[in-house]
């Protein structure tokens, strides 16, 4: 992509604060990357609720990752709130972006550890145990409702908003639009997938035309505990 179709990508999903999305508005800019942006908004009908909304271009090749990643989401709050999944509240498609708007969340465990300079590695060991296990259950959660996630990596793992004393203390899992239902009929050709240096697991299985599955993902999850805490 050239920088001229970037710049029309970010133009597509650029919106002034104030601008409404339901009972939503925006305010500022929280997170951006190569497709789209992440602002911070306030309801309208309660000025203290704040959340999150993700904008993605429909202008990029093959389209906003926004509709699969609304999909998963919808599945994994069926049941209501959920430990460890981000609440949807709306969600929506315009002519040139999608978007949704979910839970308010805080740091992710990359920008944890890199934070932290006075212990190695981040954290310490028992910190790192009972992240890693919180990581496992909302794993297990996502695998028990039919999805692998497919892009596991430190990134896309957020500690609650700060300021919400429910979800403060709780890992979450986010960014599903690489997701992909494990329980449906196998491809021939699984393609690569997933963070640079975590993806043997899925070329191994590739290679013998047996699709990505639930083990691949513990794998991974297994790898990225390792990495955490021995840099």
């Amino acid at each position: 992509m050239n920088s001229k179709e970037d710049d029309n990508v970010m133009k597509n999903v650029t919106f002034k604060e104030g601008k409404r999305f339901g009972d939503w508005r925006t305010g500022p800019v929280l997170d951006e990357g190569g497709f789209g942006r992440v602002y911070l908004v306030k309801n309208d009908a309660d000025p203290t609720k704040t959340a999150a909304l993700k904008a993605e271009s429909n202008t990029v090749d093959g389209g906003s990752a926004i509709k699969l990643e609304l999909q998963v989401l919808q599945k994994l709050n069926e049941g209501g709130p959920a430990p460890h999944i981000p609440m949807l509240y709306l969600a929506g498609k315009r002519k040139n972006y999608c978007f949704m708007v979910m839970t308010l969340l805080g740091t992710n465990l990359k920008q944890l550890k890199a934070k932290n300079t006075i212990v190695k590695n981040g954290f310490t060991r028992g910190t790192w145990s009972r992240v890693g296990i919180q990581c496992l259950y909302g794993l297990k959660f996502v695998h028990d409702h039919g999805y692998i996630h497919r892009d596991l990596k430190p990134a896309n793992f957020l500690m609650g908003n700060p300021k919400d004393k429910d979800r403060a203390r709780i890992v979450h899992i986010l960014d599903f639009g690489l997701a992909r239902m494990f329980a449906s009929l196998p491809r021939k050709f699984c393609k690569l997938m997933g963070p640079n240096g975590y993806e043997l697991d899925d070329v191994c299985n590739a290679c013998l035309d047996d699709e990505c599955s639930k083990s691949n993902q513990m794998w991974k999850r297994r790898s990225y505990s390792k990495m955490s805490l021995f840099g």
